[in-house]
Formats: structure tokens, C-alpha cells, sequence
């Protein structure tokens, strides 16, 4: 095995983050869980979930489609049981509640609408992927970061499992808006923090995209922003992406208040192998999107 690091294998290859958020997921559920998390949860998670409600869950899951399940870990002494559910994106929501147990909001999960069961108070959570057992990265890089995020946000800080793309840690998702970030240091975690509570996407230098949108529109979104300025989460509105396959180009198109942009992308193999975890044998080809074109239409 080769004695390296993922996150020191993709620094070294200069690998962009731009465009490698995890894809497609408007729906999240996150389920507190304060024992261990194995390298595949939920069903790994020790003690174990109850068989007949996480098979419901995940046909909640299945019904509403693009969705996905979390493992959370809050920052507070243990009561009752806490689950914060969202949907991600510029008309995303979100809930916050507490039960008993978790056979008590059985009947309460349907990701399709907002949820009427729970608080919210229109401030974002920072979800932190501390999750140790996937990738030994996560942990080394979250923690310190969750820490610093827990001290700036309190309880709305939460360490979580497995968010995707463990060689870019630490990974933060920002809930309901939607957007992952990586390789932030600790100390300037408060940046991405300050940013979200006043209505707007972080520095683009961590920026990964936003969960919601496919790989190529979220890098696109980053071009047009970087490009126009445009910071506020509503400056900048996701219209269609056209892939064209035979081509293996990508067409983003976006708007602002005032005027629409194009994208072009292409898909292209990085010119360096990378370790996508720590656990691999050796580092392996990585592809990604890269910008190509840009201008109003």
C-alpha cells in the first residue's frame, strides 16, 4: 500500500476542486447517531439501527428520489433524538426536530414537501464529515474544522458521515443552500460561516459546487460568479445543462437579474493520478470538467 495520504496526493497533483461536489441530491435526511460509525452506514452503525424503520426510511428515500441519508453527531448532551432534514438549493427548506426515539417520526418523513414537523428558524447547519472509518482524512481534517465551526455556530455545527470525496477534506456542507466545500483550514472556517449568515455562497477557492446541480453546472455557476461578482446565494440562477454526448461537451446555461450566460464545458482526464482515498493500493486517473467557454447570450 502506498504510504500516502489522498488529501497530500490531490494537493500535490493540483487537482481542482471546482465542479467535484457531490451530484444531483436535493433532499436531505440527517439522522443522529452518537455511537460508531462504521465504513458503511447506516447499516454498519454500532449499536444498529432498528431493521424495520431504516427499511422505511429508505423507501422514503427511494419515493422521493435524489435524496440522501446522513448520519449526524451533535455537539450537545444526549436527550432525545434529533434528525434535521432538508431540501437543498435556492428554494430549499429545512427541519430541525427532536424525538423520543426514532420509531416516533415514522409517520412524519416525506422529503417531497417541506416538513411540517420541525423548526425552522431560517439560520443555515454546517454539516462537517468527520467520518474517521471511510477515510482516515476526514477525521484528521474535520474535526479541527468542525471544532472551529461548533465554536462560530453552535449548535447549528454538526459532525456527519461520509459527505463524498474524502482527498478533498475537510468536507462542509452548508443546509439548505446547498453548497460543499473543501480544503478549508480551520482558522478560516469563519469565512465560509460569515459568508452563509448574511445570504451568500463562500470563497470560491474551497468551493466545490452545489449538491443539487450536476458536476458540470456546478462548476459552471462557479465561472459565472468568479467571473460577474456575483456572491449573493440568489445572484446567479440555474436554467438548464445540455450534455452533448457525442461531443462529451457540456452547455450551462444561467441568469442573473438582468441578463443570461452561457457556459461551455468539456470533460477531460487530469493530467496527474491521484489516491481517491487513503486505503487505495495506488493513485488512479481522475477526470473532470473544465470550463471551456463563457459569455452572455
Amino acid at each position: 500500500m502506498v504510504s500516502d495520504s489522498c488529501t497530500a496526493s490531490s494537493n500535490r497533483a493540483e487537482e481542482p476542486l471546482a465542479g467535484t461536489a457531490t451530484e444531483g441530491i436535493k433532499y436531505w435526511l440527517a439522522v443522529e447517531h452518537r455511537g460508531s460509525w462504521g465504513r458503511k452506514v447506516p447499516r454498519d452503525a454500532d449499536p444498529a439501527f432498528d431493521e424495520v424503520w431504516l427499511d422505511r426510511v429508505q423507501g422514503v428515500l427511494a419515493v422521493a428520489g435524489s435524496s440522501r441519508l446522513q448520519l449526524i453527531r451533535p455537539g450537545w448532551p444526549e436527550e432525545m433524538v434529533t434528525v434535521v432534514a432538508a431540501q437543498a438549493g435556492p428554494e430549499g427548506w429545512l427541519a430541525c426536530a427532536s424525538w423520543p426515539s426514532l420509531r416516533d417520526m415514522d409517520d412524519a418523513i416525506d422529503l417531497r414537501q417541506r416538513a411540517d414537523w420541525g423548526q425552522d428558524d431560517g439560520r443555515p447547519r454546517y454539516l462537517v464529515c468527520t467520518h474517521g472509518k471511510r477515510d482516515r482524512c476526514c477525521a484528521r481534517l474535520g474535526v479541527p474544522a468542525y471544532t472551529e465551526l461548533q465554536r462560530l455556530a453552535g449548535e447549528r455545527a454538526l459532525q456527519t458521515s461520509h459527505l463524498g470525496g474524502h482527498r478533498f477534506a475537510p468536507a462542509i456542507l452548508v443546509l439548505p443552500h446547498g453548497y460543499l466545500y473543501g480544503r478549508v483550514p480551520p482558522e478560516r472556517c469563519g469565512e465560509i460561516f460569515a459568508a452563509h449568515e448574511r445570504g451568500e455562497v463562500g470563497p470560491l477557492e474551497w468551493l466545490r459546487g452545489r449538491v443539487d446541480l450536476r458536476c458540470a453546472d456546478q462548476l459552471a455557476e462557479i465561472v459565472v460568479r468568479r467571473e460577474l461578482g456575483a456572491m449573493g446565494l440568489r445572484d446567479a440562477t440555474h436554467l438548464d445543462g445540455v450534455f452533448d454526448e457525442a461531443a462529451g461537451t457540456w452547455r450551462s446555461t444561467w441568469a442573473t437579474a438582468t441578463e443570461r450566460f452561457v457556459v461551455g464545458l468539456k470533460r477531460e482526464r487530469h493530467r496527474l493520478a491521484v489516491l481517491k482515498s487513503c486505503d487505495d493500493p495506488e493513485p488512479v486517473a481522475v477526470e473532470r470538467w473544465t470550463a471551456m467557454s463563457w459569455g452572455r447570450l
